[in-house]
């Protein structure tokens, strides 16, 4: 049961487990969008998130050490 990650060239978008529904998917992307505010944070930049009922989509157009460690994760 895994995420299904789309990359983009400035951010990617995160889609929840399939097993996952309702408040249990939105819970998840929401653990997503704090996890990935504080690995930008350690790194001194500021994301921007758009949390819709599916997918949660991350901006790091402006976060470029952020991007390279997010996709670092996915190896």
């Amino acid at each position: 049961m895994k995420p299904h990650i789309r990359y983009r060239d400035n951010g990617f978008r995160l889609y929840p487990p399939p097993g996952l529904r309702g408040e249990a998917a939105t819970a998840f992307l929401r653990f997503s969008q704090d996890y990935f505010r504080a690995l930008a944070k350690r790194y001194g930049e500021e994301p921007r998130f758009r949390l819709d009922r599916s997918c949660l989509e991350v901006d790091l157009s402006r976060a470029p050490r952020t991007l390279r460690a997010v996709r670092c994760l996915a190896r």
